[in-house]
């Protein structure tokens, strides 16, 4: 069952649209740092990374390697 907050919202939440890994062949000792496209909850696409001490609506990306 829905909460009113989600009502409202229309279940939208923190998505990833894309993920991109860059092709080239890594150097030894160069960080590789994935390009990651999210869709916010209002709708507005955005770049920039989303910690957990910013999470978005109490959602946050984490990547492992």
């Amino acid at each position: 069952e829905k909460s009113a907050a989600e009502e409202e919202q229309g279940w939208r939440m923190l998505s990833v649209v894309r993920v991109h890994l860059p092709s080239e062949i890594p150097i030894v000792g160069c960080e590789i740092t994935p390009y990651v496209l999210l869709r916010l909850p209002n709708g507005a696409i955005s770049t920039e990374d989303v910690p957990e001490t910013a999470a978005v609506d109490g959602h946050f990306m984490r990547y492992r390697w």
